[in-house]
């Protein structure tokens, strides 16, 4: 696995993994259109990102980039997203946007890469971890032992990582967050 971290300009002494951060500048400019072209139909809607997975991840670099550009990010959801930096940028996500990541039980790719001390990655965020039925979640600051940090390594499984999973459970999630 390809874990390599590169500086983040747009925030302090920030580091992102490189392989997100090189697929999120090879979308920014059909993002960044297509953006310019809803706020220019509907300049009052809020813009709200989301992403599973790889996408999750691109998901969080894009909210500080259109925050950058259009000057606003209302809300960031994400499901079974890995991580994307360093400690100083999950500080930056988790002091600049109401963002929530959603894990489900003991998805493995949550946990990816590692949070080791060589090249340390780290979550931002609040984490909505889900019980291993979907029925009930616990609301968590990011890196927190006692949600998904206390499924040991052995016993996580990209079973949980399932986009199915994680988007029936999404609409009513959503509203009770929002209220």
């Amino acid at each position: 696995m390809d874990t390599v971290q590169v500086s983040y300009p747009r925030c302090s002494s920030c580091k992102v993994h490189q392989g997100f951060y090189n697929g999120y500048k090879a979308v920014q400019n059909f993002v960044n259109a297509q953006v310019t072209y809803l706020l220019g139909k509907y300049p009052e809607a809020p813009i709200y990102i989301t992403g599973h997975s790889l996408g999750g991840a691109l998901a969080s670099i894009a909210a500080t980039e259109l925050q950058a550009t259009f000057g606003r990010v209302e809300l960031v959801y994400t499901t079974g997203q890995p991580r994307v930096g360093n400690a100083n940028y999950g500080a930056h996500i988790t002091n600049n946007f109401q963002y929530f990541r959603l894990v489900h039980y003991a998805d493995l790719v949550p946990h990816c890469p590692a949070s080791g001390v060589i090249m340390a990655f780290k979550h931002g965020g609040t984490e909505v971890w889900y019980t291993e039925n979907m029925q009930q979640y616990k609301i968590c600051k990011s890196e927190d032992s006692s949600c998904a940090n206390s499924i040991g390594m052995m016993f996580r499984t990209t079973k949980d990582h399932s986009l199915v999973t994680y988007y029936l459970t999404l609409p009513a999630l959503v509203a009770g967050l929002r209220t």
